[in-house]
């Protein structure tokens, strides 16, 4: 079993004058620890040299220092040694090792192979490894063999792809560019809307009809900010607040939108309000959102101006109007053929509206139009349509 291992060098006064005078063999000394006969130890403290074990049962193990050319060869096999080999027990101890490794490999231990375990090859080796693939590579192009139409014809649909490619290439720049252009010009459209409602100063600075603006999502926010700005909730109770804002979250499923009747003819949403008090309010919303959807217009941004008005239906006006004065919700229902789940929730997106008007009203300092709205709030939210739900 080998201990260890010493790289020598020769001296450097030496190596100058006459060279690298060690060999090959002479440059290492192994330490190895050997099977010698008993008394081996005490031969070697005289001088002499340890004689091998004659039989298993008397030998001994004893660590011998050997030059590189007294090995014959190296085993693959690896053990385990005892920091201390001096003890004669840590040595015995190796012994019983080495005897257990010569019983697992009765015919032979294995020996270190230097192109397989160490991966050191021979310029032989390396040649033959080379022709054996140059030998794959031939018998591979020998089974490809193509003519010179073949080529022909193939390098013709090679250019047809590359150019199909690039046209590829070409159209879709183009069509990027074109959207480009067509988002600034939307852009500016946008701008000039804003400016013409007043959210806009000409320096591009926004105002407080701007601030209002940014403050509602659930609805139009240029109507609910033009609806503010005109002092149409002034003259309104909170209930008539409420009733009025629910033509911005109604869907087209509640009726109010203009569309054809039963009969054929062009249903008006105002008429169709049972609450009278309420038909002046809504028309004059719709005198504004027509405003608005002319502007839109007037600034080369698609928009159809009626489909635009018809999208803030009149359905829920008198369900709205009526729940805020105490009506039940089976009473709503019976009023409508709109689902349940739909009142219900249309109720909350005009509930979050209000709160957004109140956060708008806070920002431009309306304390009059805060109350309100807040007032109209506790009016809406109550009984079985705001009862916390599994869903909600």
């Amino acid at each position: 079993a080998i201990v260890s291992y010493k790289r020598l060098r020769p001296d450097k006064k030496e190596g100058k004058r006459g060279g690298d005078d060690l060999g090959t063999a002479d440059q290492y000394h192994i330490d190895v620890l050997l099977r010698c006969d008993a008394g081996a130890e005490a031969a070697v403290e005289a001088g002499g040299e340890p004689a091998p074990a004659r039989d298993e049962e008397s030998a001994e193990l004893h660590v011998l220092t050997l030059t590189l050319d007294r090995v014959d060869a190296f085993s693959k096999v690896k053990v385990s040694l005892p920091k201390d080999l001096r003890s004669s027990d840590g040595r015995h101890a190796v012994l019983k090792v080495l005897r257990e490794v010569e019983r697992r490999f009765a015919d032979g231990v294995p020996e270190l192979q230097h192109d397989e375990d160490l991966k050191v090859t021979t310029a032989a080796q390396e040649a033959a490894k080379l022709a054996r693939r140059l030998e794959g590579v031939q018998e591979r192009l020998g089974g490809v063999s193509l003519g010179e139409e073949e080529i022909a014809a193939g390098l013709a649909v090679l250019r047809l792809r590359r150019a199909a490619e690039e046209e590829e290439k070409r159209v879709k720049r183009q069509i990027r560019e074109g959207q480009v252009a067509l988002m600034k010009e939307e852009l500016r459209g946008m701008r000039r809307v804003l400016r013409r409602l007043g959210h806009l100063s000409e320096d591009g600075v926004i105002g407080n009809k701007g601030r209002v603006a940014c403050e509602v999502s659930t609805s139009d926010e240029l109507l609910v900010t033009e609806l503010v700005f005109a002092g149409l909730f002034q003259d309104l109770d909170p209930a008539q607040l409420a009733a009025l804002l629910s033509c911005l979250v109604a869907e087209h499923g509640f009726g109010g939108s203009g569309g054809k009747g039963k009969d054929g003819k062009k249903e008006d949403p105002v008429a169709m309000i049972r609450t009278r008090e309420m038909r002046e309010p809504v028309e004059r919303m719709r005198e504004l959102a027509k405003r608005v959807a002319t502007v839109v217009l007037e600034a080369k941004l698609p928009v159809d101006v009626d489909e635009y008005i018809a999208r803030f239906a009149t359905g829920l006006v008198d369900l709205v109007f009526d729940w805020c004065g105490g009506a039940k919700f089976a009473d709503l229902c019976k009023m409508t053929d709109a689902y349940e789940g739909s009142i219900i929730r249309a109720m909350h997106r005009l509930e979050e509206l209000l709160r957004q008007i109140i956060d708008a009203a806070k920002v431009v300092g309306n304390e009059e139009l805060q109350a309100k709205c807040e007032a109209a709030q506790k009016l809406l939210v109550r009984d079985v349509v705001f009862c916390p739900s599994l869903y909600t």
